[in-house]
């Protein structure tokens, strides 16, 4: 064994090896501490008081002061990541530090192997935290011999996998990673204690769907062979070994074989104070600590710790970037924070390797998934999508490809499917954008949702990307043909979607592309101007309000819709006072009103305007009228619709009246918070 460093290892972590180490060696429940190690923890029985102090820096005056302050007292015993011989004025407290946590851990496997951090040997030992997956896996390992990781690329399910392995190697364990059956059979010794890793891509630089199912294959006989002195641990697509579990369970019953669920752990689950570890030990072990990286790491670690994109390998990066040349004059704040972003948001090198290696068909489902709506899509609707955009038909059913990608690449739960981490979206829209061919591709069979990607503006995580499949003119001709299918023949829902896409990206965009969008902006109004007034129903308001709002940003003229059959269809009554179905019919009157008031007021004339003023009375009677208590739902219309006879032409907004259970006779008084404790972030971050 190369030895332990306990400097490297931060307050909490830490704290959770000496919490352990004085539960075996002094009999201290861990439930009797109370406090944390980097300020004052202390746990006391009737003979004595047990301390733990984390001593931080290198100033020998500053470190001996903060063990003497601890120490103060009769019969007190300090635990200590500092070495004994610097505790010259702790006076007659009995001090164990790193000698003493040194003898422990030498004679003790198992503390070794929960806190696998303070081995001082490998890269991956000076980096890694043992999250809580970290200690599931080891859990499911005993109980089982056989433990499946699961969860997004970078999350480090090889990470935990390779330390477990290393810290049992410590105490005589054989390690072997595997890449397939075979390699386990080849390297099994059953006099030897051995764990297996299998991961089908180590190093992530490809992902081969078919790789774990040469291990389903062996599932029944790899599991009669694994016991307490044999492990093996799954990184990989889990489908075929859970399909495999689930049959030897039916198949052979419950007193041999794990159900799929006890043995898979979820790698995805990291919280703040976690990632915040991850951070300090990768910047650490970068040598940030007495750079001028250290303050700026410290200042963006809950920007970091809370990014959606974060991932320890992302972490990894960051901590090795161009972090350490940045100058840390908080002027150039705007420099750190883009760096921020473009190192956290931007797929990593491996992932754009994987998704390079899969072949057309498997690339075809994630192309498809671009096209369906945000968030967990049926598995029946992308099965369409890919069906849509693969018109030449594919090797399998889209299911079983999707199956394939599932955990890599998707999460696949119950009977939905998405992403499993939005970098992969990135990545494929990236991929999309620089192929010709496969833009052309997607474009020519998108329905609403690929139209809206091709689209958006503001996308990514910076909002740096705009109209991002929009590169040549036969893309935006593509495009055009598309948006004009949907406003022909899309419900309300989908095409008042596309009328506020194009209005966005009108807004957005000018340069060459604005005679782009200002042609597909014509060609979706008169779409749409042609198919509401051949329909049987009259538009409603809100269509009408996103198709004039496109019109008033479109520089190419448009004959509006006729507007009188909706303005007949909302008119509220002429007779009070108005019920529920009234106000709401008012409402939807008013707000037709203002729409073409302020952006088409020569259809407004001809609809007149003297029985109007009878309705608009009405509607003030009923909001001075006012609604029953507890009746929300009547008071938020009437809200509405004073907002609304405000924005009328020509008339000053109706004073609005406060509710009486929110007056009060005097302003409340709110307690002074004080300054706030530092976050757990903060804390962990000062070790850096």
């Amino acid at each position: 064994m190369a030895g332990y460093d306990f400097e490297a290892l931060g307050w909490l972590l830490f704290q959770r090896l000496a919490t352990d180490a004085a539960q075996r060696e002094l009999g201290i429940d861990p439930a009797a501490w109370d406090g944390a190690a980097d300020e004052r923890r202390e746990a006391r029985d009737d003979r004595r008081t047990v301390r733990m102090a984390w001593v931080r820096g290198t100033d020998a005056a500053a470190r001996r002061a903060r063990l003497a302050a601890v120490a103060e007292g009769e019969h007190v015993t300090v635990l200590t990541n500092a070495h004994e011989a610097e505790a010259t004025a702790a006076g007659p407290a009995r001090i164990l530090g790193a000698a003493w946590l040194t003898d422990v851990l030498d004679r003790t496997p198992q503390l070794r192997l929960t806190h696998p951090a303070v081995l001082a040997g490998g890269d991956l030992a000076r980096v890694f935290v043992p999250v809580g997956a970290y200690h599931a896996a080891l859990a499911v390992l005993e109980r089982h011999g056989f433990a499946v990781l699961v969860g997004p690329p970078e999350m480090g399910k090889t990470a935990i996998a390779r330390m477990i392995a290393q810290a049992l190697a410590t105490d005589g364990w054989e390690t072997h990673e595997c890449l397939t059956p075979e390699a386990v059979w080849g390297a099994w010794r059953p006099e030897a204690r051995q764990v297996f890793v299998a991961d089908d891509a180590f190093g992530s630089t490809e992902y081969r769907p078919d790789a774990a199912e040469r291990w389903g294959r062996d599932m029944e006989r790899l599991l009669r062979s694994l016991d307490a002195t044999h492990w093996l641990i799954w990184t990989s697509r889990t489908a075929p070994l859970h399909a495999g579990l689930a049959r030897l369970h039916r198949e052979r019953g419950a007193e041999r074989f794990p159900r799929p669920l006890d043995v898979l752990v979820d790698a995805a689950a990291l919280d703040r104070a976690e990632k915040a570890m991850i951070l300090l030990r990768h910047a650490k072990a970068a040598g940030a600590s007495g750079t001028s990286a250290a303050p700026l790491v410290r200042a963006h670690a809950d920007a970091i710790v809370e990014h959606p994109h974060v991932t320890p390998e992302r972490i990894r990066r960051l901590a090795t970037s161009r972090l350490f040349r940045l100058d840390p004059d908080p002027a150039r704040g705007l420099e750190v924070a883009a760096l921020l972003v473009e190192e956290l948001h931007t797929p990593t090198v491996a992932m754009s390797a994987s998704f390079a290696a899969l072949d057309d068909a498997h690339r075809a489902v994630l192309v498809a998934l671009l096209d369906c709506p945000p968030g967990a899509v049926p598995e029946r609707d992308l099965a369409a999508a890919v069906r849509r955009h693969a018109p030449g038909g594919l090797p399998r059913a889209p299911a079983e490809l999707t199956d394939r990608l599932a955990d890599h690449f998707l999460r696949v739960t119950g009977a939905s499917v998405t992403w499993v981490h939005p970098s992969w979206r990135d990545l494929v829209i990236d991929h999309l954008a620089a192929d010709r061919a496969a833009r052309a591709a997607f474009l020519a069979h998108a329905e609403l949702d690929g139209i809206l990607l091709a689209l958006s503006v503001a996308g990514g995580q910076a909002g740096e990307r705009t109209l991002p499949l929009l590169v040549e003119d036969d893309d935006w001709d593509l495009v055009t043909v598309r948006a004009g299918h949907v406003a022909r023949h899309g419900d309300d829902h989908d095409t008042l979607r596309l009328l506020r896409a194009v209005e966005a990206a009108r807004r957005a965009q000018g340069g060459p592309s604005r005679a782009e969008i200002d042609a597909l902006a014509a060609g979706v109004l008169r779409a749409l101007r042609r198919r509401w007034d051949a329909a049987p129903e009259p538009p409603s308001v809100v269509g009408l309000a996103a198709w004039f709002d496109l019109a008033a940003v479109t520089d190419e003229a448009v004959e509006p819709p006729k507007v009188a059959r909706t303005w007949f269809a909302v008119l509220p009554p002429a007779e009070g006072p108005l019920d529920d179905d009234g106000l709401r019919a008012a409402d939807e009157w008013l707000w037709l009103i203002e729409v073409l008031w302020y952006r088409r007021r020569s259809l407004l004339l001809p609809l007149g305007s003297e029985p109007n003023e009878v309705r608009v009375e009405l509607v003030r009677e009923a909001i001075e009228a006012g609604a029953d208590p507890g009746d929300t739902a009547r008071a938020a219309l009437l809200e509405t619709l004073r907002a609304r006879l405000g924005r009328l032409p020509g008339r000053q907004p109706a004073p609005v009246e406060m509710p009486y259970a929110f007056q009060f006779d005097a302003p409340m008084a709110l307690p002074d918070p004080g300054p706030s404790a530092p976050s757990t972030v903060d804390r962990i971050l000062r070790d850096l």
